[in-house]
């Protein structure tokens, strides 16, 4: 007691809840409320696991909407490494429900396994979502898991060492973003700007497969759609695929977005002004610095709200 560890075993209890327990000694009292006896599953892995239902609010747009369920929760265990091995604890890391905009946060995955549970035997879900993207199988396992692999258990014994591993850790600064003629004068979003020598290129596809091979660096994309009257008075969102690595997108000269890294769909809205009918100008400028460009852009889907 004197580390204040203590574990107190409950009879088994029907599922179901909520229900409140009050710990009580001497001097102090720690009322817990909202708790759930249910199924509570570990889901853990790269990227795929990572994936929140937020980065994909366009496809899941109806589940999300719909999302009114206080019996299904995610723990999310907050991505912070330990070299030491287990802990008894964490710092930080939380409960949500999936309750409404709560619900965007949950890992895509597991939301749905958990709903499927939910939908087939009524018994209250807990999810501990613990992912970090790019991480390999040897980095969840244990030091006595690897002690028939002598190179992985030197490196262990090595990133024991907290000054090699702050070493090791410290984050490159990020690349600088490439010179762009674009951003210049005229700049190329203008739509006073004529475009001269620009040639058609295959969207969703790789520049490096369309003639541009090797280039890590800048590449402008321009299309142009009508706008009927009506369409024009609803502010719209435009929905683009992934790209590789960054962008910015203009609309009649109006920076409406950016990204700066590959891996969310993008989801840019832009205020009509109401005289927006007609002829409407997009720009892109997709950058890439460090793999094989594959721009996943326009078709643009336009969407007015």
């Amino acid at each position: 007691m004197q580390k204040g560890n203590w574990v107190a075993v409950l009879n088994p209890t029907p599922a179901g809840g909520s229900h409140t327990i009050d710990i009580s000694t001497a001097k102090d009292r720690i009322t817990i409320r909202e708790i759930l006896f249910g199924e509570v599953w570990f889901c853990s892995g790269q990227s795929n696991m990572v994936h929140q239902l937020d980065i994909h609010d366009v496809t899941y747009e109806k589940e999300i909407a719909a999302a009114n369920n206080a019996e299904i929760r995610q723990f999310w265990v907050p991505d912070v490494a330990n070299v030491d091995g287990p802990q008894a604890d964490i710092s930080g890391g939380y409960w949500k429900s999936a309750v409404g905009d709560d619900v965007r946060p949950f890992s895509a995955v597991a939301y749905f396994f958990a709903l499927k549970l939910y939908e087939k035997y009524k018994v209250p879900v807990g999810i501990i979502n613990s992912s970090v993207g790019g991480t390999p199988i040897e980095a969840w396992t244990s030091e006595e898991g690897l002690k028939n692999f002598p190179t992985h258990l030197a490196m262990i014994a090595e990133n024991k060492n907290e000054e090699i591993f702050k070493k090791k850790t410290v984050q490159a600064p990020p690349a600088p973003r490439p010179e762009d003629a674009g951003l210049g004068s005229p700049a190329w979003y203008d739509p006073a700007y004529q475009p001269k020598g620009w040639r058609p290129i295959n969207v969703p596809g790789y520049w490096e497969d369309q003639g541009l091979r090797d280039l890590n660096g800048v590449v402008w994309y321009r299309r142009t759609i009508e706008l009927t009257e009506e369409m024009a008075k609803s502010n719209s969102r435009i929905h683009l695929g992934r790209i590789v690595d960054t962008d910015e997108v203009y609309v009649n000269g109006i920076k409406v977005g950016s990204t700066g890294y590959l891996y969310p769909q993008r989801r840019y809205r832009h205020v009509s002004q109401g005289t927006w009918k007609g002829r409407q100008q997009y720009d892109c400028n997709p950058c890439n610095q460090y793999k094989k460009a594959k721009e996943v852009l326009f078709p643009t889907n336009l969407i007015c709200l």
